[in-house]
Parts: structure tokens; sequence; C-alpha cells
């Protein structure tokens, strides 16, 4: 490839820096460990992401009721 003036060039996947895993803020305990759940509305979880679309960024947010 050198001798036909040829290049090879690797882009390098797209990764984004989602969490400071070397903070100082205290740990919370996991609040809901042992819970016994026997009805609806007695615990919601919650995540968010962000996605990478082709021209953007979009943010995803889901709530649930476990």
């Amino acid at each position: 490839m050198r001798e036909d003036n040829l290049l090879c060039l690797c882009a390098r996947p797209f990764v984004p820096v989602t969490t400071n895993s070397r903070h100082s803020w205290q740990v919370v305990p996991n609040l809901a460990r042992g819970m016994i759940l026997n009805g609806v509305n007695q615990l919601w979880i919650a995540d968010i992401t962000f996605l990478h679309l082709a021209e953007e960024f979009a943010f995803l947010a889901v709530v649930l009721d476990v």
C-alpha cells in the first residue's frame, strides 16, 4: 500500500464519556432491596440516556412502575 501511495485510515468509534466513577460524593444504598411489593404505585424506577442520531443527540427517559 505504501508503494502505491495508498492510505488506510481507521476512524475511532464514537464513545461518549457518561460516568465519573472517581467522585467524592456519598454512595447511597439501594433502598428498594428487600421491599415486598404487593400492589401498584409502590416502587417506581427511572433511567435516562442519550441517543446519537445522524444529525443530533436525543435524550430518552423511561419511568416504570415495578
